[in-house]
Order: C-alpha cells, then sequence, then structure tokens
C-alpha cells in the first residue's frame, strides 16, 4: 500500500460522531501528517476546536455541520448519485467489501465517509485507487465547497482531506448520462 494510503485511515475518526479519544486522535494525525503543512495546520485547528468545547457542544456542531445540510453530509454515494438506484448498488457493493475486510461501519452506512477512507486504505493497490480517485476524492471535493476555505469546527477536517487528496491524487469525474428529450422517448406498452 503507498505510503498516502495508509494515512487516509488518520481522518476517519475525526468525522466521526464526537467520541472520547477523538482529540487524541486529532493531535496523532497532525503529527503523522506534518510533512504536509496545510493539512497539519487545519489538522491542529480542529484540535483546538475540540478542545474548545464540551462532548455536548461538540455533538450539536456535527449534528449541525453535518446532518443538516445535505451539501456537507458524510454519505459519499449520496453526492455521487444522490437518491438514485446507482446509490444502492454502491452502497452494497462498499458494504460487502467492508464485511469481507473486517471494517466496522457501526450504525452507520457503509458509503459514510470515514468507513470509505478505512476501505480505501485496506483494498489492493489498484481498487484503493480507483474507490480514491472515482468516488472519495469527488465526494470530498463537493463537500468541501460547502465551506469556507479555512472551514470552521468539523469542516476544517474535510478542508484538510480535500487537500490532502488533491496532493496525491487525480479526481476523476464523470459527467453524467444525458437524458434524451421527452418526445424522443418512446413507450412499448
Amino acid at each position: 500500500m503507498s505510503a498516502e494510503r495508509a494515512k487516509l485511515p488518520l481522518f476517519a475518526p475525526l468525522l466521526r460522531y464526537p467520541h472520547i479519544g477523538q482529540g487524541e486522535a486529532a493531535l496523532g494525525a497532525v503529527e503523522e501528517l506534518a510533512d504536509h503543512p496545510e493539512v497539519a495546520i487545519g489538522l491542529r485547528a480542529f484540535s483546538e476546536f475540540l478542545q474548545g468545547h464540551t462532548q455536548k457542544e461538540l455533538q450539536e456542531k456535527y449534528t449541525q455541520t453535518f446532518e443538516i445540510n445535505p451539501s456537507v453530509a458524510l454519505e459519499v454515494g449520496y453526492h455521487l448519485f444522490g437518491l438514485a438506484y446507482q446509490r444502492g448498488q454502491f452502497l452494497a457493493r462498499a458494504k460487502q467489501a467492508a464485511d469481507e475486510l473486517g471494517i466496522e461501519t457501526g450504525t452507520e452506512l457503509a458509503d459514510h465517509l470515514p468507513t470509505m477512507l478505512n476501505l480505501a486504505a485496506a483494498l489492493d493497490e489498484e481498487t484503493g485507487l480507483s474507490l480514491i480517485q472515482e468516488a472519495i476524492f469527488p465526494a470530498v471535493r463537493h463537500m468541501s465547497g460547502g465551506f469556507d476555505k479555512t472551514g470552521a469546527g468539523f469542516g476544517r477536517v474535510i478542508i484538510a482531506l480535500h487537500q490532502f487528496l488533491q496532493d496525491h491524487y487525480e479526481c476523476i469525474v464523470y459527467a453524467p448520462v444525458e437524458q434524451a428529450p421527452e418526445e424522443e422517448v418512446s413507450s412499448h406498452a
């Protein structure tokens, strides 16, 4: 596994619902990502944010950030497919891969960004790279647009992750298939 892919799981605990140990995970990520100054600065600010709030306040801010605003929802498949049928297929494949690799999804769907980061690091090189370029990076790029350049609170993690991905990967974005105009669609009834 590449050194960059091995670092993706550092972001996962920072993007989970606030929990004990999250502050230590943030400090550990800052240390491990010291060779990425812009990323480390954002995560250091996130660590300071965590220290400045109670657990209850963090839970409220997390909910306000990720669960109320669909543009920054943590479900990768939602950013790629919306509520279309393809998201179900993506979820099924992600769940199967997570189960096969022993990656816990907890109460979240398999396309939850922290799960996807752990999955990308655990998959073989080609499949992991494909998951990053075709799913994780486009979703994170979309999510980062929901925050200002520096982010705030939990947004700092998304901005830092986006920077990390930009530094190491190319984002592959496919144009949506155009629908035929209604008058061209025929019925076989």
